[in-house]
């Protein structure tokens, strides 16, 4: 139990970032192709959540690593160490992110520039899941060291990426963009899964840690 406890941190890190970034994918869509000025104004603003949730995440990752110095302490294999290239990463697209809405909340990022932008940190985005999916690729954790671990990783990308963004985008009175019935069910099916993976994940990291002690 205490171990379980102990990774909780870490899953909530994994999750929320993993909802960040399919969030933050999904926005860079709708954004390409809303024109409606109000309708934007309202998606810059509930961006925020997504910043909010991914910055839980990192402090909930910090408390796993148990001093906020160890975090800066891992940027110094970046390159050669997963891990280092997991908070270099995730940190890039944290900024990247944080800078674009704040420019875009103030008015001054132009249409253009805002869509080169947020195409950028997507792609950077992806990156950040990337490497976060190849830290737990451990050869001596054969538990974690197979695809059931990609498809966890990516599916909770799309899911939490989907029913985040469906929670923010379909209060938006001023949307040109469509939100089907279809997407509703998608979201609410996602909301299930989601449910699912978090509870197997916390079980798959506890057996994962009795395997290892027990080898």
């Amino acid at each position: 139990m205490n171990t379980g406890l102990y990774e909780l941190p870490l899953v909530f890190f994994t999750v929320l970032a993993q909802s960040a970034v399919g969030a933050w994918l999904v926005f860079t869509f709708v954004l390409l192709n809303e024109k409606n000025t109000k309708s934007r104004t309202y998606i810059h603003k509930v961006m925020f959540v997504i910043l909010a949730l991914l910055g839980i995440g990192f402090i909930a990752s910090i408390m796993h690593l148990g001093l906020p110095i160890r975090a800066f302490n891992s940027l110094n294999r970046v390159g050669s160490s997963m891990m280092s290239n997991e908070i270099a990463t995730g940190a890039i697209f944290f900024a990247l992110a944080g800078f674009y809405w704040l420019i875009a909340i103030l008015g001054k990022m132009p249409v253009s520039l805002g869509n080169v932008w947020r195409i950028v940190t997507a792609l950077i985005g992806i990156l950040f899941m990337y490497v976060m999916n190849q830290v737990y690729h451990i050869t001596s954790i054969p538990t974690w060291n197979n695809a059931l671990t990609s498809w966890s990783f990516y599916l909770t990308v799309v899911l939490g990426g989907l029913t985040l963004s469906y929670a923010l985008l379909i209060p938006n009175k001023q949307r040109e963009y469509q939100l089907s019935a279809s997407a509703k069910f998608i979201c609410h099916w996602s909301i299930i899964g989601l449910n699912s993976s978090h509870i197997s994940r916390l079980q798959f990291t506890q057996y994962s840690q009795c395997y290892s002690k027990c080898r």
